[in-house]
């Protein structure tokens, strides 16, 4: 290993904020370069990942941690913000390389105790020997040392750096500087004298031995060279740790003349707030108080269930705060500011949101920005939100302190919000304070005043009051009155006399009585509902409250008896109520509600039957969907007569009806009566608006029921929510209805808004672009009309708007690319304050294909060579192509003698004519030959004539008939011909002394000649029909077999068989076949010619 005649220094910059330290005291410094090796680089890839820097590696490493203000988490919880400086810390490590493989690490720390230090290196996890090395920390520090050196041989493993010394040419001014020059100077003259000595070869030689005295004499100067290192090592790192000390201590009395700064206003206004003796004074103190501490705008704001009740100001202009309190945010956002929404916002207990995310949860529109001017270095932005919440004791927010306008002009960070914190808690505390006095004040306030009540409570009560203990000892005149008894009638008796034997629960008076009056005497007051007995013998609902009182030394029983008969009456009215109104809100139909709603309503009326009647305005009848109680009522509609029901629905009125008032308006001829009318009745009407829809009705056949007053109100009600849920029901069914035919019209129908995005696509607009509805809601007319980029959508719009109703026809692309034509119909309609445009398109491509097919059909009847006319249904000729009137030897058809159907015939086929016309209008189609004339030539043309009938294809109703016909001059001709050909052909061939025949694929005889006949021994006649197989053996019949298969290909063959008559005689004879086949070259049958090719045989 080399030795360069060098001391090592230690770095002498670290970073305080954002400037760079030098120390003067430190001139032309020597430091040791680092050789790494892979262990050393995994250690620099760790301090990354930590947030770590490694600044000048090449001269030392030094470990730097970021500034307070983007400390890494772990850091936060090892090193308390009020425990840093500002700097931060700083840690170098200097290493130095020995020939003996020891290895030096030198710590340098500033304003951290040696025990952060010790923390820093076991939360890094930067080295595996951080145990060894906290340890080494511990000594140095107890024996004040500053130096502490680990060698591989202590375990130190992790640590495997190798340094170099290089020589710096400077030379330090202290005395053991100047001592190491020296000592380099003389070894480089010692060196300089061997080379002299030794010359460049003997350098070279391996062999070389130096003499003793120069090699001791390097060898001391070696050791000297290292102690020397060593003292300078420690001197330098004395002078730095002294620099850094100064420069630490400096900051420390900065801290504390601001903290002594912070405490002293805190201090004064802690003093101010203890003196205030209001809320809002408190508040005012506070928000002056914050102000002082460096905020320009500040306000202090109070809550009660988030609504704000009191607010102080400070440094807020009157414009402002009148601003603030005309603009104030509902209770819940304002209970947003503090919950999850604002979690990423929270430093501390308070919450700071930058301007630039401001925009993302408040509307700027409600928030005043601050009103100071930005200066240079300026981090606060006018838009900046700060506040404190005020915590009462049980955690819930009390109130807020906003702050703006800081006189720095700095954000704030957890240090300056740790400052306003103190504020807020004095505040939130004094705050507590003073509305528990107010509290306090009010509750005695309010018990003075109930003991005065209290005092008259028992004589002039509205309650019935009782003083009692098994027995009623003192009561009240209420009590006498509720009781209908005198005060002796009472007092000496017990509860149960004035009771029923059993309770509703089903419990004896007695015993419940006895048990609710020792609970009470034990201390536990008891309310519960009790049927009392007056001296009449009427029964009370009543609710008892039973308390136990002192009475001098003795243990009574007070007891309030309050009669809830009407109470209990109305609470079962309004069960009543809120059971038909969940009826009626939860029922899907009306037949499974109005059930229900009678079911209901007999808990509360004397109902035994009753009935729902709808009226039909357009009808004038009424129809009884339901009725209950064994009334038979027909639920189909009926005429509206003059009975009850008709009174109510023509006068728009509750009607009840007893014998008294019946025999009125019978008297009267409003209604006309029936054996059916009952002798109670009360019906109301249901109403949609002001329109009469029905009507709701109970009724009884007893003579003593009787509906009052609050049954009216009562059924009134249920009708109220039965028309409700009637008018729902239909509404629903109506906009079920509009809906399924909106989404299955065979039209697409697009909902699009000003935005040119859909807001609604019906199942056809999905189906014809091939999107599911999802994808087209999210999709604008650019992404379907390929047509859409040459329109300014703007004027579109603007011109749609004026329009109100626009038809255009533009292309729709699909979603596999296909256009197609469409006709769309925009409708401009402005709806909840959205403007809308509701648009029907239509699929052109069938009506072009129609229109297509409508010109090639009219190019088809005009160049058809075959006679095509319509005839209206009188007969005339109301049309004919120009191949007909060249048939009929016309050049136009007004050149026609007459348009008469019959006209364009021969006379003597106009019965023929008029009959085809009867059975073309019966049957819907005619077919036959008749003779055209040829008003030319006068003669008559033979043509083949098709008729059918045309009809309106939405009525089905015959509007015209058709006419085809087909000239079959040369046709009969030629069929004339062929006739007489096929008969002398037939002819020749019966003649022919040669048998012929002709078989089909099965080989069953189709056609034979005479002489077939004669060859088989059977008539001819006979043959047709009957299989070749009855004249061949077996053998035979396999092998003509082959030679029909063989015959498939249309090849004609010759070859010989033995053929058996019908008298058994065998002749052999040679057959020459020839192959038939239909239009679709399918063999159809064989034609043979037969001949007889040896003499007669006798059957064997």
């Amino acid at each position: 290993m080399t030795i360069m005649a060098n001391s090592a220094t230690a770095m002498t910059r670290r970073n305080v904020g954002c400037k760079s330290v030098e120390n003067p005291m430190i001139q032309n410094p020597v430091v040791a370069r680092m050789c790494f090796s892979n262990q050393v680089f995994n250690i620099r890839q760790t301090l990354q990942d930590h947030n770590l820097k490694i600044i000048g590696a090449k001269k030392c490493i030094l470990l730097e941690f970021p500034d307070s203000e983007s400390f890494c988490p772990q850091m936060r919880k090892i090193y308390p913000m009020r425990s840093l400086t500002s700097s931060g810390i700083v840690l170098r490590f200097h290493s130095f390389g020995y020939a003996d493989r020891k290895l030096g690490i030198y710590i340098k720390y500033f304003g951290v105790c040696h025990r952060n230090i010790k923390k820093l290196f076991r939360f890094s996890r930067l080295f595996p020997v951080r145990n060894q090395i906290c340890t080494r920390i511990d000594e140095a520090w107890s024996s004040d040392r500053r130096v502490i050196s680990l060698s591989s041989a202590s375990g130190c493993k992790g640590l495997n750096l190798t340094a170099v010394m290089r020589r710096d040419d400077a030379l330090p001014l202290d005395n053991s500087v100047s001592e190491c020059a020296a000592m380099r100077h003389k070894a480089a003259t010692i060196c300089g004298k061997l080379a002299q000595f030794c010359g460049k070869d003997r350098m070279a030689d391996t062999t070389f031995m130096m003499n003793n005295d120069v090699v001791e004499e390097l060898e001391a100067l070696r050791r000297r060279l290292l102690e020397l290192e060593e003292i300078e090592v420690m001197r330098v790192s004395d002078e730095q740790e002294r620099f850094d000390s100064l420069q630490v201590l400096d900051e420390y009395a900065k801290q504390l003349e601001e903290s002594r700064d912070k405490l002293t206003r805190l201090l004064r206004a802690g003093i101010a707030i203890q003196e205030a003796r209001t809320v809002q004074n408190i508040l005012q103190q506070i928000a002056d108080a914050v102000g002082e501490a460096g905020w320009g705008s500040v306000s202090v704001s109070l809550f009660d269930n988030w609504e704000i009740t009191q607010s102080a100001y400070c440094g807020v202009s009157d414009e402002d705060i009148e601003f603030l309190q005309n603009h104030r945010r509902p209770p819940g956002e304002r209970a947003r500011f503090y919950g999850p929404d604002f979690e990423r916002f929270r430093m501390s207990r308070s919450y700071f949101v930058p301007a630039e995310c401001l925009q993302e949860v408040i509307s700027l529109n409600e928030v005043v920005p601050g009103r100071r001017a930005v200066q240079t270095g300026d981090t606060w932005d006018p838009m900046d939100l700060a506040y404190v919440p005020l915590y009462g004791s049980d955690g819930q927010v009390l109130g807020a302190v906003n702050c703006d306008d800081p006189v720095n002009g700095q954000r704030p960070n957890e240090e300056v919000f740790f400052y306003l914190e103190l504020f807020a808690d004095l505040a939130a505390r004094k705050v507590e304070t003073e509305r528990l006095l107010e509290n306090q004040q009010q509750i005695e306030e309010a018990l003075r005043q109930s003991e005065e009540k209290y005092r008259t409570v028992f004589s002039r009560s509205a309650d019935a009051f009782f003083l009692m203990d098994e027995l009623f000892r003192d009561c009240n005149e209420q009590a006498c009155r509720l009781w209908r008894c005198n005060y002796e009638d009472i007092v000496g008796h017990s509860p149960a006399e004035f009771s029923p034997e059993y309770q509703p629960d089903g419990r004896l008076s007695v015993e419940a009585s006895l048990e609710y009056i020792h609970y009470a005497m034990a201390g536990n007051p008891q309310t519960f509902y009790w049927v009392h007995r007056c001296k009449d013998g009427v029964l009370l609902d009543c609710e008892v409250s039973l308390s136990a009182a002192k009475v001098g030394d003795e243990t009574m029983v007070l007891a309030n008896v309050r009669d809830v008969t009407e109470r209990r009456r109305a609470e079962r009215d309004r069960e009543c109520m809120l059971g038909v109104l969940e009826i009626a809100n939860s029922a899907d139909r009306l037949e499974n509600m109005i059930p229900r709603v009678f079911s209901e309503l007999g808990k509360v009326l004397p109902v035994e039957n009753g009935y729902f009647a709808l009226y039909d305005v357009a009808e004038d009848a009424m129809s009884f969907p339901y009725s209950c109680g064994g009334l038979n009522a027909s639920p189909l509609p009926q005429p509206l007569g003059r009975d009850l029901n008709a009174w109510v629905v023509r006068n728009k009125k509750p009607l009840r009806v007893d014998a008294a008032e019946y025999k009125s308006l019978k008297e009267a001829g409003e209604i006309v009566p029936s054996e059916k009318d009952p002798r109670v009745w009360l019906g109301v009407p249901l109403f949609s608006g002001s329109d009469v829809i029905g009507v709701l009705a109970v009724q009884s056949d007893r003579v003593e029921a009787r509906f009052h007053k609050r049954h009216e109100q009562l059924l009134a009600a249920a009708a109220a929510q039965i028309s409700v849920a009637v008018q729902r029901r239909r509404a629903e069914e109506m906009l079920r209805c509009t809906q399924f035919a909106v989404d299955r019209a065979a039209d697409g129908i697009f909902w699009i808004g000003s935005d040119a995005r859909f807001i609604y696509v019906n199942d056809q607009a999905c189906q014809s672009l091939g999107y599911t509805r999802e994808e087209l809601l999210g999709m604008t007319i650019a992404d379907i009309d390929p047509l859409y980029a040459t329109r300014n959508w703007n004027e579109t719009w603007q011109s749609l708007k004026e329009a109100g109703r626009v038809t255009v026809e533009t292309m729709h692309r699909s979603k596999d690319g296909r256009r197609r034509p469409v006709e769309v119909t925009a409708n401009f309609l402005e709806f909840g304050g959205k403007e809308m445009n509701f648009t029907f398109v239509r699929d052109l491509s069938a009506r072009r294909r129609i229109e297509d097919e409508q010109r090639k059909l009219a190019s088809l009847v005009e160049n058809s060579l075959d006679y095509i006319a319509i005839l209206s249904m009188r007969g005339q000729v109301v049309y004919v192509n120009d191949a007909g009137l060249r048939m009929v030897g016309l050049s136009a058809l007004k050149d026609a003698p007459s348009l008469r159907s019959m006209d364009h015939l021969e006379s003597a086929a106009e019965s023929s004519v008029d009959d085809a016309l009867q059975a073309t209008i019966r049957l819907g189609h005619w077919s036959g030959e008749l003779n055209l004339k040829h008003f030319h030539a006068g003669r008559s043309v033979p043509v083949q004539v098709h008729t059918f009938v045309l009809k309106n294809p939405d009525s089905e109703q015959v509007n015209a008939i058709a006419v085809m016909a087909r000239d079959v001059s040369e046709i009969k001709r030629a069929e004339t011909a062929s006739r007489m050909s096929e008969e002398s052909l037939r002819w020749l061939v019966e003649n022919l002394d040669e048998a012929v025949g002709m078989v089909d694929v099965q080989e069953h005889f189709v056609y034979a000649n005479p002489a077939m006949g004669t060859l088989l021994g059977v008539p001819y006649e006979d043959l047709s029909g009957r299989s070749l197989r009855e004249f061949l053996d077996e053998k035979d019949f396999t092998f003509v077999r082959e030679q029909t298969k063989n015959r498939q290909t249309g090849a004609r063959n010759r070859y010989k068989v033995n053929l058996r008559r019908r008298d058994g005689v065998v002749r052999t004879v040679e057959i020459i076949a020839t192959p038939q086949f239909d239009r679709a070259g399918k063999l159809r049958s064989v034609m043979a010619a037969v001949r007889e090719i040896s003499d007669r045989r006798n059957p064997v």
